[in-house]
């Protein structure tokens, strides 16, 4: 099995509006628990306006130890 992870803490998402030179992190929180047991997370306000302008997006997921983080999906919108 799995070993629990803390989201912000074991893994983070990042967003970059100028194709990766400058990334704001999101605020992860669970938005649901899925029937498979697997969650799903999202930040539906992240701030980027601080980064140069851009419309280059780009985000990552970064780990920040060294536990094994599983993901199935992603998805980015912007407006």
């Amino acid at each position: 099995p799995q070993e629990a992870i803390t989201v912000n803490t074991d893994f983070t998402a990042e967003i970059s509006r100028d194709g990766g030179t400058t990334f704001t992190t999101a605020n992860l929180t669970l938005s649901h628990s899925l029937a498979d047991g697997s969650f799903a997370y999202e930040d539906n306000d992240v701030d980027i306006s601080g980064q140069p302008s851009g419309t280059a997006m780009k985000y990552r997921l970064k780990t920040l130890n060294t536990k094994e983080i599983r993901v199935f999906g992603t998805l980015l919108q912007w407006k």
